[in-house]
């Protein structure tokens, strides 16, 4: 078919419109997909958490007798009994142990025997130191037989008053075998067992006086400057349905016992017919807020494995990097402080490779 020259024309002009056209509809449909599409990187935010409530920490601790006692022999040997268990309430005088030494009794029966030889030596030289005087009086004596009287009942008496301090001697052995409570009060510890050979003053059992009643409780270092000496205690029995009960703080230790250990706390409770040693007891410490935020773990954030730590504060579309300095958990939290307020945005998902100033994209918000 033959084409005309302006028919061809024609047709090109109108195919260069139509190109137009279609480069103009992509080119518009390009800029409103690039529009829609969201920019930055996908991140999830919480936000910061004011630290403006009183902590209390709940510490245990055990009733014991304001006077305490360990109680030993002051002679070594074996145990023949213990007349008393861990819980066991004393009265003073009460019997707590024996040890068995026979020999002890045998020779407390041997200077018994020499006291009673040593009296009679006595009793008989004095009757004759008063024959001599009388005959003396009478010049049927001589001054040297009155002087030979005077010197052997004078060493009658000495004897008699060793052979004394030996029987004085021998009977606190005796008695020594038997340990007997030095106040009323409850046993707290039993060591031994009938049977065992202690020496001497080794503790056997410990004592709890019973005139008073005090707890002991450790305390964390963390919470040393938060207490002091003569404050109220309020304390509860969590094995007699919580009831509470007030106590004064009498004492803290100023040393702990060994690294990471406790420093102990000593408060005073008033004696009472059911409050008795060995008894579990709470102590409730009320301690006011630190200043700091608080931040969930998950913001906590060490850019490039550097020693300073941060936190990404979001706030128009970017991601701003805060210096922070970390203390504590508090209720599962971190107590931090930096140029951070309560209420403001931080990043908790996201945060690889996250740059300070990187615009950003936050999921399930604006």
């Amino acid at each position: 078919m033959r084409v005309f020259p302006n028919v061809r024309q024609s047709w090109a002009a109108v195919l260069a419109i139509v190109l137009v056209l279609l480069c103009a509809g992509c080119g518009s449909h390009a800029e409103k997909a690039s529009a829609e599409l969201p920019q930055g990187k996908a991140v999830r935010v919480v936000e910061v958490e004011p630290n403006d409530e009183p902590r209390t920490f709940a510490l245990s601790g055990v009733t014991r007798g304001g006077s305490r006692a360990r109680l030993a022999f002051q002679i070594g040997g074996r145990i023949s009994d213990i007349e008393v268990q861990v819980g066991s309430e004393v009265k003073k005088g009460d019997v707590i142990a024996r040890l068995q030494q026979p020999g002890l009794e045998q020779g407390e029966d041997a200077a018994r025997s020499q006291v009673a030889q040593a009296r009679a030596q006595r009793d008989q030289a004095e009757r004759d130191l008063d024959r001599a005087q009388t005959l003396y009086s009478r010049d049927a004596a001589t001054q040297q037989t009155l002087e030979n009287a005077r010197a052997r009942a004078e060493a009658a008496r000495a004897q008699l008053r060793g052979a004394q301090a030996q029987l004085e001697q021998a009977s606190r052995g005796v008695a020594q075998q038997t340990l007997r409570a030095p106040i009323d009060g409850t046993i707290e510890m039993v060591l031994f067992e009938p049977g065992e050979v202690v020496p001497p003053g080794q503790p056997i059992v410990g004592l709890s006086g019973a005139q008073k009643i005090e707890v002991a409780i450790g305390i964390p270092e963390r919470l040393l400057a938060s207490v002091e000496t003569g404050q109220p205690a309020q304390l509860t029995l969590p094995l007699f349905d919580n009831r509470k009960i007030t106590g004064t703080l009498t004492a803290v230790s100023h040393a702990a016992g060994g690294p990471g250990r406790l420093f102990e706390a000593v408060i005073g409770i008033d004696r009472s017919a059911d409050i008795v040693p060995g008894m579990s007891v709470v102590w409730h410490v009320s301690v006011p807020p630190k200043p700091g935020v608080l931040v969930p773990p998950d913001a906590i954030a060490r850019p490039g494995g550097i020693d300073q730590t941060f936190v990404y504060r979001v706030d128009g579309g970017r991601a701003h990097a805060v210096p922070v300095e970390t203390f504590e958990i508090v209720d599962r939290k971190v107590l931090v402080r930096g140029e951070l307020n309560a209420g403001d945005r931080v990043v908790v998902e996201g945060l690889d490779n996250l740059a300070d100033q990187a615009r950003i994209r936050v999921l399930g918000g604006d």
